[in-house]
């Protein structure tokens, strides 16, 4: 095809292959004068690449590859080489440190961790949340996250906390940070939004609870849109039951949260199905908060199966009674813990 040095090329690797091949050395012959030079050199090849895999043995591994192609190009060959193929070994460094490690060794992470267990008698006393956030965030704190801790928060507290969790997200690197809310507690949704439900706060009519209550949609996932994080983990077990029974029609028939489906760039985690309510568990955590501190410590494990993983558990130590729910828009994925 008018490429005489790639046909030179191709029939010295065929003669370094076989070197005894009397055709081979016609056709080179036929294409270069000094083609003599060329096949003397072609045919020690063999000898001389079978000496590289003396060379190097400390931090390193062999692998078998055809000699017809370059060797650092390829990739381990296991299986046995076609007949009549020389097969050689070279020598590939091992990579000490995984692809994984490298990618996010820098990543910056930002979590703020709330647990309400101390409500009033009208509203209702819960035993487990203050107990799920302090683990929850001794959890993440081994996992190299800046945590925010707050317990039993009133409407204040929260609104202020929150506001620093977002200025702490738009100091990171948009490409290298992470958001993560965790709420543990009382909460339900009203009108199309989903609310915390702070220690403080006192419901006697429907139009209370938007201005006691904490808007998770407004006032959480669109803060955290609107910072540097270049993904945003919202993790909700706060499906108790609904806490004002007086008003309990004039919300509505549904119990828990309402799905959210208009976060973006966000992986939202719900201790139960929309509009099912958990139980708030007999031990010190939650069932939910529990599946999630053992699942989300075992390394390499992306998000997505880290919380199906939970979801598993949780069906079937409820008696599939509890369902937790993911909705999720992420690009890119995200490892609570690695190696």
């Amino acid at each position: 095809m008018g490429n005489t040095q790639a046909a030179i090329n191709d029939l010295q690797q065929a003669l370094a292959l076989q070197p005894a091949n009397e055709d081979y050395k016609i056709k080179l012959e036929s294409y270069s004068p000094s083609s003599q030079a060329e096949i003397a050199r072609s045919t020690t090849t063999q000898k001389n690449t079978e000496l590289i895999s003396e060379t190097k043995k400390d931090d390193n591994q062999k692998v078998n590859v055809p000699l017809k192609e370059e060797p650092a190009k390829q990739e381990a060959i296991t299986s046995q080489p076609p007949p009549n193929q020389q097969v050689v070994s070279v020598v590939l460094p091992v990579n000490k440190e995984t692809t994984i490690e490298k990618l996010y060794k820098d990543e910056k992470r930002i979590a703020l961790v709330i647990g309400n267990s101390n409500y009033s008698k009208e509203i209702g006393v819960l035993k487990n949340p203050v107990n799920d956030a302090t683990d929850f965030a001794e959890s993440l704190k081994s996992m190299n996250f800046e945590v925010i801790l707050i317990t039993d928060a009133s409407y204040g507290k929260i609104r202020v906390e929150m506001m620093k969790f977002r200025d702490k997200l738009n100091e990171g690197d948009r490409d290298k940070t992470v958001g993560l809310f965790y709420y543990a507690g009382h909460g339900l949704q009203y009108e199309g939004e989903n609310y915390i439900v702070p220690v403080d706060a006192e419901i006697q009519f429907e139009d209370d609870i938007p201005r006691f209550c904490f808007p998770i949609q407004k006032m959480v996932l669109n803060q955290m849109e609107l910072t540097n994080s270049r993904m945003n983990i919202v993790i909700l077990d706060a499906c108790r039951n609904n806490p004002f029974p007086v008003i309990h029609r004039s919300i509505g028939e549904s119990s828990g949260l309402g799905e959210m489906k208009k976060a973006r760039g966000a992986f939202i985690a719900y201790a139960t199905s929309p509009g099912s309510v958990a139980s708030d568990g007999n031990g010190r955590n939650g069932l939910y908060t529990q599946e999630l501190i053992k699942a989300m410590n075992k390394p390499n494990l992306t998000i997505e199966q880290v919380f199906k993983e939970v979801r598993a558990n949780v069906l079937r130590q409820s008696g599939e009674k509890q369902n937790p729910w993911e909705n999720s828009n992420i690009i890119g994925d995200f490892y609570f813990k690695l190696n």
